[in-house]
């Protein structure tokens, strides 16, 4: 991969513009249980954060499928085909790359220790070694072979993907700073306006890290073959 990444970037800050509506889509249900709770109405705020997280799990990857779609200048696919063509890929890869995490988990359940800096730290270097991985599963359906590549084409081309890399630690550091917040018992209009921003601005540069490594990798990688 030669020259700049930087084209490749303006041209996902492009896409997301004109495709908005797919990125209020997660915000809208991440922070839809948190109106009931800001009304202290707790009995259906809470079931209801329980069941948008699960949500997410599930929609989070059909946009980006969907994404890819765009990319690849394929409009007419329902939603029910992208579940079905790329959310189970997305799972198991997903679920490989997070292994430490599960590990730290085990372990720190077990021995009752905090490792809330180690796993989150392990996060951070899942997000960027899985920058390319991730749009390559949903460019080929593969997984294993996904992962293999997609390492090669982070580490054979880390100084022209390093911009990207260094975009891909700023959700993290948002996180933190969500972190920081109040618990659910304690969440007032305060909290609401505070956390809507670092969620909005975590998913902004989430999906801009997968459409610049997506639109790289179309050009460069897989040309007309996808």
């Amino acid at each position: 991969m030669n020259n700049s990444i930087w084209p490749y970037f303006i041209r996902a800050i492009d896409l997301i513009k004109s495709n908005f509506a797919l990125i209020l889509i997660p915000t809208i249900i991440f922070f839809a249980p948190y109106f009931f709770l800001l009304n202290s109405d707790k009995n259906l705020g809470s079931p209801l954060l329980v069941f948008t997280k699960l949500l997410l799990i599930v929609i989070y990857p059909l946009i980006y499928g969907r994404f890819i779609t765009i990319i690849n200048n394929i409009r007419e696919v329902s939603w029910g085909q992208l579940f079905r063509d790329h959310w189970w890929n997305y799972f198991i890869v997903s679920l490989i790359l997070h292994i430490p995490n599960l590990v730290l988990l085990f372990i720190s359940l077990l021995l009752e220790l905090n490792t809330k800096i180690i796993t989150g730290t392990t996060s951070v270097v899942v997000d960027i070694i899985a920058i390319y991985i991730f749009p390559i599963v949903f460019f080929t359906k593969e997984r294993l072979p996904s992962i293999s590549l997609g390492l090669k084409c982070l580490f054979g081309n880390f100084r022209f993907s390093l911009p990207i890399v260094i975009i891909s630690i700023l959700p993290f550091l948002a996180g933190l700073l969500f972190s920081n917040f109040a618990t659910v018992s304690k969440i007032d209009l305060q909290f609401f306006l505070s956390a809507i921003p670092q969620w909005f601005l975590a998913i902004i540069i989430d999906f801009t890290v997968f459409i610049t490594a997506s639109l790289v990798l179309k050009e460069k990688l897989f040309g007309n073959h996808i």
